[in-house]
């Protein structure tokens, strides 16, 4: 028998993608498009994160995951919808939001992490969606799943799992200063 917090948790979670409006087709002009750099500093090590910025106020994305770091570290702050699924299921969820309308807005394969070497991932797409869906995404997010196709995860112990899952948000952490940095 589940407790009140069990049942609270889980109601959460169920709510989570029903709450961040996936829907609302876009009409109008489609938006100028360009990149917008980021400079940041890590450790001792200067970074520079170049972000494709598609027009579209970059504060209305939402984040696909898998990752409960990442929900866990976004709940109530930023827009996120967790599925706890394996990796490609998240790549074809996002796929088919993508079918909808929606634009990739951080790369499905960002990193150098191979996916049979994490089931973790976690990826920006627009909130709001287009009439139509976006060729450039829809080649991304399609070339992303053979990539996913060719490797198999292998499960390892927990304390990789979090390696794994803090390796994930780093990624996304990325992405969002580079979003927030282009609004």
């Amino acid at each position: 028998m589940k407790s009140s917090r069990e049942s609270r948790k889980a109601a959460e979670e169920a709510s989570l993608c029903s709450e961040v409006k996936l829907s609302g087709k876009r009409t109008g002009d489609r938006p100028r498009s360009g990149f917008c750099m980021h400079r940041g500093q890590k450790d001792d090590d200067l970074f520079l994160i170049v972000f494709f910025c598609t027009g579209i106020i970059m504060t209305e994305y939402i984040i696909i995951t898998n990752n409960p770091f990442v929900k866990e570290k976004l709940l109530n702050k930023r827009p996120v919808c967790y599925k706890p699924v394996d990796y490609e299921a998240i790549l074809r969820y996002v796929k088919a939001l993508i079918l909808e309308g929606h634009r990739l807005l951080s790369h499905p394969l960002a990193g150098s992490v191979k996916p049979g070497e994490t089931p973790y991932r976690s990826i920006m797409i627009s909130k709001k969606a287009e009439a139509q869906a976006d060729r450039d995404s829809l080649r991304l997010i399609d070339a992303a799943l053979d990539a996913a196709g060719k490797f198999c995860y292998r499960p390892v112990g927990s304390a990789v799992e979090k390696d794994l899952q803090l390796i994930d948000w780093t990624l996304i952490q990325s992405a969002l200063a580079s979003a927030d940095a282009c609004s």
